[in-house]
């Protein structure tokens, strides 16, 4: 997942992640997945309410990719 989410986030122009579980207090990315994911995305947001669709419209509207020193210099496997 690692690989692949590289080569999106080189891909794409911004990574935004909507996730449900944020909304709890305490929240940490530790699951596989999500904690693969974390590096590579420029915003997370809660998904779990429809009113947490405001946060996700700023977060898809916001300026280009920030990323981290390391990953901006990481070509990543062909």
């Amino acid at each position: 997942m690692t690989r692949q989410l590289g080569r999106l986030a080189r891909l794409a122009y911004r990574i935004v992640w909507a996730n449900p579980r944020t909304a709890r207090s305490g929240y940490r990315p530790l699951a596989g997945g999500m904690a693969a994911a974390w590096p590579y995305c420029d915003a997370v947001v809660s998904a779990h309410h429809l009113a947490a669709l405001d946060d996700l419209l700023v977060a898809i509207g916001a300026p280009g990719r920030r990323l981290p020193q390391r990953l901006a210099r990481d070509p990543g496997p062909g």
